[in-house]
């Protein structure tokens, strides 16, 4: 196994000092695997080895404390001898939080990466036990070769047929399965309230946070999250959890909520709003009254609007599918991204308000000037 080769650079065992490496990656990644492998090609070369499971759970019961004690000082009903000698101990499902415990004593950690395309692709099939080679491409691309996640897609399809394949692979980037949920839940729940936010997903102070924890990973200047971390992060966006407003990834979601009476019936805290118009029935496009948005959404709380096409450039040609006959009334001062393809009017509204404009996308639209008066933009330094 290469990352075996890997971990023996870092962990050098031929130094006669103290070496501490933690294993870290995302939920389901392999680390308790790979760390019971390295534990038993090793072991047979030291006096002492000693394996402690679930460190999680056993700190939930009996508090951070007990494991600095057996690391520092063998507290616990083994000899305290064997801390004396060169040992080999592996500390399996350390948490973040006890990780804090004893962030002093490591020397190097080691990130856990998923499995290649061709191993992927033989755990997914073990499981899967289908005759479907193209859509079991699209499952192992998704998984993004997170062993767990493999294991359980695999487990999910098993039997099913090929329509009920391609349903499923519809859903995946919107519905998580159920335990791979669960697992992934465990590095969630222990954010603070302020790095939940940005989680679910949004730029801000506790990015770094999220970089650390191995949530999100910043590449070229762009937010990055595994597949499954973001189905995760749509799914929490569009519960009921985030006190700073919903964000309505679901098309369906969007437009029941824009066209429907029952829409109108309450102003909606929404945050982000995400409307694929290749999703309208019939292909048809749709006339939105002037007042629909202030009448729906608290216009304190709208960051994002998104309107776009997942078949475009294919179907750019086809004329806006969100149709603004009697102009539209828009004034959103928290509004930081605006992407409105095919935008159908020549200007942007009139109570359109810039100040926290980050980011404006009018993608083959008819405007001739963003505002017919000039607007007062403040710009951020860093």
């Amino acid at each position: 196994m290469e990352q075996i080769k890997e971990l023996d650079e870092v962990v050098k065992f031929k130094s006669a000092e103290l070496r501490i490496v933690g294993f870290v990656g995302m939920s389901g990644i392999g680390k308790t695997t790979l760390a019971d492998a390295y534990f038993k090609k090793w072991t047979d070369n030291f006096v002492f080895n000693k394996y402690i499971f679930g460190i999680r759970e056993k700190s939930k019961e009996h508090g951070s404390d007990w494991l600095k004690g057996i690391l520092m000082n063998g507290e616990d009903n083994d000899n305290a001898e064997m801390f004396t000698k060169k040992i080999l101990v592996v500390l399996d499902d350390v948490s973040h939080k006890d990780q804090s415990s004893i962030e002093e004593l490591v020397d190097d950690t080691y990130v856990v990466s998923g499995l290649n395309d061709k191993e992927a692709l033989q755990l997914f099939n073990h499981h899967a036990e289908g005759s479907f080679p193209e859509l079991s491409k699209k499952c192992v691309e998704y998984a993004g070769g997170n062993p767990r996640a493999l294991e359980e897609l695999g487990k999910e399809l098993c039997g099913k047929d090929e329509d009920q394949w391609e349903a499923r692979l519809v859903t995946l980037p919107h519905c998580c399965n159920p335990k791979i949920l669960t697992e992934l839940r465990f590095s969630y729940d222990k954010l603070s309230d302020q790095q939940k936010d940005p989680y679910v997903p949004e730029s801000g102070e506790a990015v770094r946070d999220l970089v650390e924890m191995l949530l999100i990973c910043i590449s070229a200047g762009r937010i990055e999250m595994h597949n499954l971390l973001c189905t995760l992060g749509k799914q929490l966006g569009s519960s009921n959890e985030n006190k700073s407003g919903e964000r309505m990834w679901n098309d369906d979601e969007s437009i029941v909520t824009l066209w429907s009476e029952h829409g109108k019936k309450e102003k909606h805290k929404v945050r982000g709003i995400f409307l694929d118009t290749s999703k309208f029935e019939e292909n048809k496009g749709k006339a939105l009254d002037k007042k629909d948005f202030i009448r729906r959404f608290n216009p304190q709380t709208l960051r994002y609007l998104k309107i776009y096409d997942s078949l475009c450039p294919q179907q750019c040609e086809v004329d806006c599918k969100v149709n603004l006959p009697e102009r539209l009334n828009f004034p959103f001062p928290e509004i930081r991204y605006f992407h409105w393809l095919k935008f159908p009017l020549d200007d942007l509204p009139s109570d359109f308000n810039p100040k926290n404009l980050i980011d404006l996308r009018l993608p083959y639209s008819k405007i001739k000037h963003v505002w017919k008066e000039a607007k007062h933009l403040t710009f951020a330094s860093k």
